[in-house]
């Protein structure tokens, strides 16, 4: 921020990668939906930022897929330094079946850490119905007193891209998203995710 960009860190997150080995960027075709950094450039601009994380929670996670997508995570809550830093706020939104909020948009590193623990790894999944409530979750962020048209709304969904529910409603809610301005992002945990 204030001239030096935000960046949104959407690291590798295939289990057993090397965390150290730095972040990827997304190749084209159907084998490599690896998201790696995305960079929103907002030169001389500040502004209040609401970052949803949507988590894939459901049983094809268990194990190291899971483990990995937290450290991840961790490292991205980490890196955007909340605590110091009291125009951002995060929540965590859990992918399952029903999917369910884990936190509401707070400003508190402890509490978003502890969120992300928390995700279960078992269980279908709805990446539909998470991104629905990841919308209702940004809807409430807009009463914190910031003016509405400074607030960037970002919705971060990782998935091992299994959708019990089809693509049909996660679509629509996605283009519900893109209608209120929210920037809808993506990761694949593996590298076996159908890009859409």
């Amino acid at each position: 921020r204030h001239g030096v960009g935000v960046e949104f860190a959407v690291f590798r997150v295939d289990a057993g990668a090397d965390s150290d080995a730095g972040p990827t960027h997304r190749a084209h075709g159907p084998d490599h939906c690896r998201i790696g950094r995305a960079v929103v450039l907002c030169a001389g601009e500040s502004f209040p930022l609401h970052i949803v994380l949507v988590l894939d929670g459901s049983r094809s996670m268990a194990g190291e897929s899971t483990e990995a997508l937290k450290r991840e995570m961790h490292q991205l809550v980490d890196r955007l330094d909340l605590a110091n830093d009291p125009t951002t706020s995060m929540a965590v939104v859990e992918i399952h079946q029903p999917s369910k909020r884990l936190c509401a948009l707070t400003n508190d590193p402890t509490e978003v850490h502890a969120c992300i623990d928390r995700l279960a790894a078992d269980g279908g999944s709805d990446i539909a119905g998470a991104v629905g409530i990841g919308i209702e979750t940004i809807r409430a962020g807009r009463a914190s007193g910031h003016d509405r048209d400074s607030i960037r709304e970002v919705l971060l969904v990782v998935t091992d891209g299994g959708n019990t529910e089809g693509c049909g409603p996660l679509m629509f809610i996605a283009g519900q998203a893109k209608d209120q301005g929210i920037l809808v992002m993506s990761a694949c945990v593996t590298s076996g995710c159908e890009v859409v």
